[in-house]
């Protein structure tokens, strides 16, 4: 069993993926062809090991390059590094507390060249980053939780609430891209 029912954030309903499960949709079933220039991330989860991963991503056809995901790895023994990729690169990492065995909520806004990260619902800072480039997505990406797909690999062991994808943030609550709750 590679996906079970738990009980989350406030005793909310949450979803536990076990390492090694591959959950994987064309994009297009939950994201625009071109996605969003200013967009905010939204997710609360409980990673159940240091290990890290990706916590989503859009992969190309060939399963060879992440156009954009989100990347959680380890930082020493008691840091963790947040990563936004893009083009298979690292645009942006913020560095926080481990925050594993831990219900945790953090959320990306990316503005124009601005990327803010807010972690336990606080701003905790924000990048410059250079110009972005256009997402324009083929029909034929796949969007993976929790790994990065079957080559890039690199997926984790958690439990999630729920991840929203949304032009703004005060717009995830309400957004139509969920991207698994």
């Amino acid at each position: 069993m590679h996906g079970y029912s738990s009980k989350g954030i406030e005793s909310l309903p949450a979803i536990g993926l076990q390492r090694g499960v591959e959950i994987a949709v064309p994009y297009r079933l939950y994201l625009p062809r071109n996605f969003f220039k200013q967009f905010s991330l939204l997710a609360t989860i409980k990673p159940m090991d240091k290990r890290g991963g990706y916590l989503f991503a859009a992969v190309n056809a060939y399963d060879s390059a992440v156009d954009i995901g989100l990347l959680i790895e380890p930082a020493g023994t008691k840091q963790t590094n947040i990563s936004l990729i893009v083009r298979s690169v690292a645009i942006v990492s913020f560095l926080v507390e481990d925050f594993s065995q831990q219900w945790t909520q953090f959320a990306l806004e990316v503005i124009d060249q601005t990327v803010t990260f807010y972690f336990k619902c606080r701003r905790f800072a924000s990048r410059q980053v250079t110009t972005l480039p256009d997402f324009s997505f083929d029909e034929a990406e796949k969007l993976y939780i929790a790994s990065a797909g079957p080559i890039i690999d690199n997926g984790f062991e958690r439990l999630f609430v729920a991840m929203n994808l949304a032009r703004s943030l005060k717009s995830s609550r309400d957004s139509k891209y969920k991207l698994f709750a």
